[in-house]
C-alpha cells in the first residue's frame, strides 16, 4: 500500500470511528479533555504502526484494542464522579439498539456510580455492549475472546450492576 492509500485508509478511519472511539473514552474516563486526549493519543499512535509500515487486518478492533490499552495506563489516576448534565453538556449522544432503555436509566445518577464500583472488565462489557452497541461477537473479536465467553461475562455484569443498583449500599 502506498502513502497516498494508506492516508486515505487512516482518515477514513477517522471519520468512521473517531466519534464512538470518543465515546468509549469518555465513558471510561468522565472527563471530556481526557477522552478528546486519549481519542487523538489513540489515533497517533495507530498513524504511528501504520506508518510504520505493519499490517492491521481489523483497523476498528485495532483501534479499540489501542484506546483500551491507553485506558488501563491511565487508570491509575482516580477518577471523579460524573452528573448526568455533564454527560449531556460533553456532547454525548448514545446509540444503538439499546438506545432508549439506557437513557431512560442514565437519568438516574445512581446507575453510573454504580457501574463504577464493578470490576474495570464488567464496566467495559457493558459500555461496549448497552452503550456502543455491539453484539457479543463484535466484542469477542475486539477483545480477542470466543462470543460465548463475551456472553457469559456480560450476564455476569449484568448480574453485578442490577445487585449493586438494587442494594447500592452492599460493597463488592
Amino acid at each position: 500500500m502506498d502513502a497516498k492509500q494508506l492516508e486515505q485508509r487512516f482518515l477514513e478511519a477517522y471519520e468512521l470511528y473517531s466519534d464512538a472511539i470518543f465515546r468509549y473514552c469518555f465513558f471510561r474516563v468522565y472527563q471530556k479533555q481526557d477522552a478528546e486526549e486519549l481519542t487523538q493519543e489513540a489515533f497517533i499512535k495507530t498513524w504511528n504502526y501504520l506508518s510504520e509500515g505493519k499490517p492491521i487486518d481489523n483497523l476498528r478492533a485495532f483501534l479499540y484494542q489501542v484506546t483500551r490499552n491507553l485506558i488501563i495506563d491511565r487508570k491509575r489516576k482516580e477518577r471523579p464522579s460524573v452528573s448526568i448534565e455533564e454527560l449531556f453538556e460533553a456532547g454525548i449522544e448514545l446509540e444503538g439498539p439499546h438506545q432508549k432503555n439506557i437513557q431512560t436509566i442514565l437519568e438516574q445518577k445512581e446507575l453510573l456510580e454504580q457501574l463504577d464500583r464493578l470490576e474495570d472488565e464488567q464496566k467495559e462489557l457493558l459500555l461496549l455492549r448497552f452503550i456502543q452497541g455491539y453484539t457479543p461477537k463484535e466484542i469477542a473479536n475486539l477483545l480477542q475472546e470466543t462470543p460465548n465467553v463475551i456472553s457469559v461475562r456480560i450476564t455476569r455484569a449484568k448480574q453485578a450492576l442490577h445487585q449493586l443498583y438494587v442494594s447500592p449500599q452492599q460493597t463488592t
